[in-house]
């Protein structure tokens, strides 16, 4: 080879470089930019590029009052963002055999019955359990205060429990689309008598070892272990860590780094690399929903698949736009996260050459929110 060629290499590799870091730089500059605007106390976000993780950090702090700082390795409560790993694993016992999408999931129900209602129960499927459209109740959950006993299972699936709200049938199964929390910890229940495993071992056995997400759990008591971020609200003080008996529907834990590589497993499965039989999830059910994931149809012809989790003290939300292994994961320890996480988002989008905006509540609808979920703690404990 001669040097002249040795020599243009060298210097397509610096200019790339140097664009590559040009860009880090835009980026994180816009991350401190919004997180000064909404005032959120810490932040995580992990960026793939063809899918490989080219942008992975942390921002503030996940203990404000110690100065403790954020990194990729801190352990965030993401919410609702538990569904595709959920889903993943559900996924998993179809692809071995061992249940079928379309069955009525009452074949599989052994402690606990689904409730009485005007509508049958044959409709109510695995495959629409996972997609929002069985047609069941509640929509989401609050959580449960750390210092009381928590419901176990059935008293959360029946409504028993102090603070629980009970599994209900809202409409026709298959009727459309009706996000269902309630949905995912049937299939939880489920899952657990089939198995005979506990739900958080079962995918921590066949989603999260084996996928190397090491700082990820859906049991308190592990994440307690970990590099864990304290939560805050949109007022700026610092929440208890609400808890989840329902657990595929909101209690995972994670890091940026390891929904990173959950979000590559995701473009390998889209790709037919990994588990091809796991690609139905990417097909739209209703709503723009498949199983576990929303799927959104760009403008540009592409596929958006991700997800965005809310609870209290915590806002998140991830994303891959799958033609181009292109996805973004943002970790917030605030009610104030959720605007954030829309604005850098869209920000992420227009990079990647995109007219489409995702959107959230406003700053103003933050404190409605907050009121109601107060309210909602207050009357469910009583």
């Amino acid at each position: 080879m001669s040097r002249w060629i040795i020599l243009f290499l060298f210097l397509t590799l610096a200019m790339a470089t140097v664009g590559v870091n040009a860009f880090q730089d835009d980026f994180s500059e816009k991350i401190l930019e919004l997180k000064g605007k909404y005032k959120v106390p810490g932040v995580a976000v992990a960026l793939i590029e063809e899918g490989e993780i080219v942008f992975l950090e942390g921002f503030g702090y996940r203990d404000r009052d110690r100065k403790k700082p954020v990194t990729p390795d801190t352990v965030f409560q993401v919410a609702s963002i538990s569904k595709p790993v959920a889903a993943i694993g559900a996924l998993k016992l179809v692809e071995d055999g061992k249940w079928g999408l379309e069955d009525p999931i009452e074949k599989y129900l052994d402690r606990w019955n689904l409730p009485q209602s005007d509508y049958g129960h044959e409709g109510i499927t695995l495959e629409r359990l996972l997609s929002h459209t069985a047609g069941l109740g509640p929509s989401g959950y609050i959580g449960y205060c750390p210092d009381e006993e928590q419901p176990d299972l059935i008293a959360a699936l029946e409504g028993t429990g102090r603070g629980s709200r009970g599994v209900t049938i809202r409409g026709e199964p298959g009727d459309g689309f009706q996000y269902s929390g309630g949905g995912y910890t049937v299939m939880e229940m489920a899952l657990e008598d089939l198995t005979g495993q506990d739900f958080g071992l079962f995918i921590q056995e066949n989603v999260l070892s084996p996928l190397g997400m090491e700082n990820s759990t859906f049991n308190w008591e592990e994440a307690q272990s970990r590099e864990l971020a304290l939560p805050y609200s949109v007022y700026q003080g610092e929440l208890p860590n609400y808890l989840f008996t329902e657990r595929a529907a909101a209690s995972l834990y994670s890091t940026a780094r390891d929904l990173a590589v959950f979000l590559q497993y995701g473009l390998e499965i889209f790709q037919g690399k990994a588990s091809p039989g796991l690609g139905e999830m990417f097909k739209p059910v209703d709503e723009g929903y498949g199983l576990g994931w929303q799927i959104i149809s760009l403008p540009e012809g592409k596929t958006l698949a991700g997800h965005g989790g809310s609870n209290r003290g915590w806002k998140a939300n991830m994303s891959l736009i799958l033609e181009d292994g292109a996805g973004i994961v943002i970790l917030t320890n605030s009610d104030r996260g959720m605007p954030f996480y829309r604005d850098l988002t869209n920000y992420w989008l227009s990079q990647q050459g995109s007219e489409y905006e995702i959107s959230t509540p406003g700053r103003i609808m933050m404190y409605f929110i907050d009121l109601y979920q107060r309210i909602g703690l207050w009357y469910l404990r009583l």
